[in-house]
C-alpha cells in the first residue's frame, strides 16, 4: 500500500513538473506572438491579445497532451475535449481581452 501511494505521489509530481514547464512555454508563445502583432502588424491591443492567448492555449494544449499527461480522460472522443478545451479558451481569451480594453 505504501509503494503504491508512493508511485501516486510520483506521478502526480511528475506531472505537475511537466505541466508547469509546458504552461512557461506557452506564457513565453503568447508573449511573443502579442509582441510580434502588436509591433509588427500594428494590431490593436484586444486583438492583439486575443489572439496571442489563443495561440498560447494552442501551444499549451499540444503540449499537454503529446508530454504532460499519460492518461487522456476523453480519448476515445478526441474532438470532443479539444472542444471543451477551446471553449474554455475562448472564454479566457475573452476575459483577457476585456481586462486589456479596461485598462
Amino acid at each position: 500500500m505504501i509503494r503504491l501511494t508512493t508511485m501516486k505521489k510520483s506521478i502526480i509530481g511528475n506531472e505537475s513538473l511537466k505541466y508547469l514547464a509546458v504552461s512557461v512555454l506557452a506564457l513565453l508563445a503568447d508573449i511573443l506572438v502579442l509582441f510580434l502583432l502588436s509591433k509588427f502588424h500594428e494590431l490593436p491591443p484586444v486583438g492583439a491579445t486575443f489572439f496571442a492567448y489563443l495561440s498560447g492555449m494552442l501551444v499549451h494544449y499540444i503540449l499537454s497532451i503529446n508530454y504532460v499527461f499519460g492518461f487522456r480522460k476523453f480519448s476515445a472522443t478526441r474532438w470532443v475535449e479539444f472542444g471543451w478545451y477551446i471553449l474554455t479558451g475562448l472564454m479566457g481569451a475573452g476575459l483577457s481581452a476585456l481586462l486589456v480594453w479596461q485598462i
